[in-house]
């Protein structure tokens, strides 16, 4: 995963509970959809503070 700065545990597992914490308040783009048959979009800045 280059460029990810999140935390591995030493069995190269994500630390879920540090994802957790951060919500959606990162650098990295957050992919949404509105129901199980919609495609995928990218959250903007604007919408991640609602």
């Amino acid at each position: 995963m280059a460029g990810w700065t999140g935390k591995i545990s030493s069995t190269f597992k994500v630390v879920k509970r540090h994802l957790s914490a951060e919500g959606v308040d990162c650098a990295d783009p957050i992919w949404t959809r509105s129901d199980k048959d919609g495609g995928y979009t990218v959250l903007g800045r604007l919408d991640r503070s609602s």
